[in-house]
C-alpha cells in the first residue's frame, strides 16, 4: 500500500505540469487564468488555437504520463510491476485535473488516463480507448466517449484477470473522469453541449 501511495505522489507532481498552460503562454505570452471556464486541455486548445496546437498539447500530456509511469515501474518501485505504472498514472491524472500551483484548476484527464491504461496493459488500454473513440465518432460528444472510457477501463481490467488492487486503480481514474465531466453530462442532457466536427479537425491539421 505504501509503495502504491508513493507512486500516486510521484505521478501527481508530473501531472501538475499543464502542457496546455505552457502552450498558451508560448502562443499569447499570457497564462490561461485559473478562474477561466476554459479547460486547459487538448480539446480546449484545439478549439481555441487550432488542431496543430491541440496535437502538441496532447503529445505533452502523453509524455508526462509516460515519464511518471516509467520512473515508478522501472526505477523507483520495480517490484510492483505494472501496478507501479497504473498508480503513477492515477497520480498523474489527479495532478493534471487538480494542480496545486494553479488553484487546483486543471484538465479533465482523458489523455493521461488513456496513456496510463496503455502503459499498464496495451490490450486493456486499446480496448478501452477503442470503445470510447467509437462512441465519440458515432455521437460527436467527447464527454460520451469519456464516460465509456471511465467505465471500460476498470471493467476490462477485471475481465483480463488483474488483481482487485489494479481494478481499484483503474476505477479511480474512471471516477475522476466522471467527476470532471459533470457539466458536460448536464449539457448533453439539456441538448446544449456542442458536437465535434471531426472532418474540420482533420482539415485543420493539414493547414
Amino acid at each position: 500500500m505504501a509503495e502504491r501511495l508513493a507512486c500516486v505522489i510521484v505521478g501527481y507532481f508530473f501531472g501538475c505540469l499543464l502542457t496546455a498552460q505552457l502552450f498558451v503562454w508560448l502562443k499569447t505570452g499570457r497564462k490561461l487564468p485559473s478562474e477561466s471556464t476554459g479547460n486547459p486541455g487538448t480539446a480546449y486548445i484545439a478549439d481555441t488555437f487550432g488542431a496543430r496546437w491541440g496535437a502538441a498539447v496532447l503529445l505533452g500530456d502523453l509524455m508526462k504520463t509516460v515519464f511518471a509511469c516509467a520512473l515508478c515501474q522501472y526505477v523507483l518501485f520495480p517490484a510492483l510491476g505494472r501496478q507501479a505504472a497504473l498508480y503513477a498514472g492515477l497520480g498523474a491524472c489527479i495532478g493534471h485535473c487538480w494542480p496545486f500551483w494553479n488553484k487546483f484548476h486543471g484538465g479533465k484527464g482523458i489523455a493521461v488516463t488513456i496513456a496510463a491504461s496503455l502503459l499498464f496493459s496495451p490490450a486493456v488500454g486499446l480496448i478501452s480507448a477503442a470503445a470510447a473513440g467509437t462512441i465519440v465518432v458515432l455521437c460527436g460528444y467527447l464527454a460520451a466517449g469519456s464516460a465509456v472510457l471511465a467505465a471500460a477501463f476498470p471493467i476490462v481490467t477485471a475481465l483480463f484477470g488483474y488483481p482487485v488492487s489494479a481494478v481499484w486503480g483503474a476505477a479511480g481514474m474512471g471516477f475522476i473522469i466522471l467527476v470532471r465531466h459533470r457539466a458536460n453530462f448536464r449539457r448533453i442532457k439539456e441538448h446544449t453541449e456542442p458536437r465535434k466536427n471531426f472532418s474540420q479537425r482533420m482539415k485543420g491539421l493539414k493547414k
